[in-house]
C-alpha cells in the first residue's frame, strides 16, 4: 500500500535536473527545491493574510477580517504537520536507503507548491 501512494505521490511532482552528480548533489537540489517552495508559500501566505485584512473585501458574511485570519493560521499549522507527517509515511517506504532522503524533499516540495496555489486563491474574488 505504501509503495502505491509512494508512486502516486512521485508522479505528482518531478524536480527539475540536478546538475550535481551524486547521492549528496541529489540531496542538496532538492533541499533547495524545498527551500524555494517554503520562500513561495511565505510570499502566498502574507498576501493571503494580507488579503484577509483588507477591509474593502469585507461583506456581510464576514468571511474577512482577524477570525478569518485566525483560522487561516490554524488550518497552515494543521496543514503543515500533515504534510510532515504524510511525507515520512512516503520516505518510510524507502527506509534505510540512499532514496529516502529524496522522496521526503521531492513529497514535501510538491506538496508545497500545492499549497501555494491553494493560498494564492485566498480572497479572490
Amino acid at each position: 500500500m505504501i509503495s502505491l501512494l509512494l508512486l502516486s505521490e512521485a508522479v505528482r511532482y518531478a524536480p527539475p535536473p540536478c546538475p550535481e552528480k551524486g547521492q549528496a548533489g541529489e540531496e542538496r537540489c532538492a533541499a533547495a527545491e524545498l527551500a524555494k517552495a517554503e520562500r513561495r508559500l511565505s510570499v502566498a501566505w502574507s498576501k493571503a493574510a494580507q488579503a484577509l485584512r483588507d477591509p474593502a473585501r469585507r461583506n456581510s458574511t464576514k468571511a474577512f477580517g482577524q477570525t478569518a485570519i485566525n483560522l487561516l493560521t490554524t488550518e497552515q499549522k494543521s496543514w503543515r504537520a500533515w504534510r510532515d507527517a504524510h511525507c515520512d509515511v512516503m520516505a518510510y517506504s524507502m527506509q534505510g536507503t540512499s532514496g529516502e532522503a529524496l522522496v521526503r524533499y521531492d513529497c514535501k516540495t510538491g506538496m508545497t507548491l500545492d499549497r501555494v496555489k491553494i493560498l494564492e486563491g485566498v480572497g479572490a474574488s
